[in-house]
């Protein structure tokens, strides 16, 4: 089974085991472009969680190094429970405040996909079905 056109023609066997060769080095080339990409993305997304860590350790330190002082400090103008709950509010806010940087530096790193290799795989497997295609189309003809 060879296509028409003299002694130059080559069999489909070989030309599927062509089509196959290439598919597999453009596939191992789009997976090393993925790993790449998911690289960038993982080492933001890896700040981002060390500022959230960072967030909650200097929260715990704050907290305790602080309380006696601040509880102290508000018990000279509010009865006690009052000051406990203020000095309960500041250090809520603080935290609050660090945890919206972390987030905001989870959003910034964007999802862990590798958008761009996503795409140029789905421009790969398009371009090799319309040349099966009309490969196809122009074997019907003769």
């Amino acid at each position: 089974m060879t296509t028409s056109g003299g002694s130059g023609a080559r069999s489909t066997l070989e030309l599927l085991q062509d089509v196959r060769d290439e598919m597999r080095v453009l596939l191992r080339e789009e997976l090393q472009n993925a790993r790449a990409e998911l690289a960038g993305t993982a080492q933001t997304a890896g700040r981002a969680a060390g500022l959230l860590g960072a967030a909650g350790g200097l929260g715990v330190l704050a907290t305790a190094m602080s309380a006696v002082a601040v509880l102290r400090t508000l018990d000279r103008f509010l009865p006690p429970v009052s000051a406990a709950v203020v000095a309960t509010a500041l250090y809520g806010a603080g935290g609050a405040a660090v945890a919206r940087a972390g987030i905001a530096e989870l959003r910034r790193a964007g999802p862990l996909l590798p958008h761009r290799t996503l795409e140029s795989l789905e421009a790969d497997v398009e371009a090799v079905v319309e040349g099966i295609t009309q490969a196809t189309d122009r074997r019907g003809k003769e």
